[in-house]
């Protein structure tokens, strides 16, 4: 399969959980351990391998933007989704841990899910292009405090992964870009002047 590349970052803030950070298969709960055992107190072993996506830091009705152009499967309340999306995107039916989501088909083979959200005024089987305002950031569904998650999905592998389709967003930005990440939010030490680089060669997918 050819690279497909989308064209910006859905907000310009700091990354607080990197792709693939903190995996919780075989930690323990522990509500004063580590981040993953806090993680695993709060919520389970709700992500086995790791990140599925990345989260950024945003305050509250921070602008979200499309990072590429495409059909909007879906806009609104997670719990609301169809089967059919679910079914597209890999999710559960009925499932609210999304919160207010924005999912999108952008015809490459790929496709964006952006969570969390505090509002979409956007309308299912509208079209948006790279750019285009798709809501404002929050905190609802599953979350700790405000801030955007974003999973960027392989749509045919979807169901022949163990991460369900979900590839490493920063892989197909434009090249060069450099984000800040908040310290330790790698799944490992990290200091204030961390970055990650997107669009690099050999970045893990």
């Amino acid at each position: 399969m050819s690279i497909a590349m989308l064209e910006r970052l859905p907000v310009g803030d700091f990354i607080s959980q990197a792709w693939k950070a903190n995996a919780t298969a075989g930690v323990s709960p522990n509500p004063n351990g580590t981040t993953v055992q806090q993680l695993v107190a709060k919520y389970g072993d709700y992500q086995s391998y790791g990140h599925d996506g990345i989260d950024f830091g945003c305050q509250m009705r921070t602008l979200v933007f499309a990072p590429g152009a495409g059909r909007v499967d879906f806009a609104g309340w997670f719990e609301d989704m169809p089967r059919w999306v679910a079914d597209k995107y890999g999710y559960l039916v009925n499932d609210d841990s999304g919160g207010i989501a924005v999912l999108i088909d952008h015809g490459n083979g790929l496709a964006s899910a952006l969570l969390h959200l505090d509002q979409t005024d956007l309308t299912t089987g509208t079209w948006v292009l790279a750019g285009n305002l798709c809501g404002y950031s929050g905190t609802t569904g599953r979350s700790g405090g405000s801030h955007l998650h974003w999973s960027l999905i392989v749509l045919a592998e979807v169901y022949t992964t163990v991460m369900y389709g979900r590839i490493n967003p920063l892989s197909r930005i434009p090249a060069g870009l450099t984000i800040p990440i908040a310290p330790g939010n790698t799944g490992g030490a990290a200091d204030a002047t961390d970055t990650l680089i997107a669009g690099i060669s050999g970045l893990s997918t």
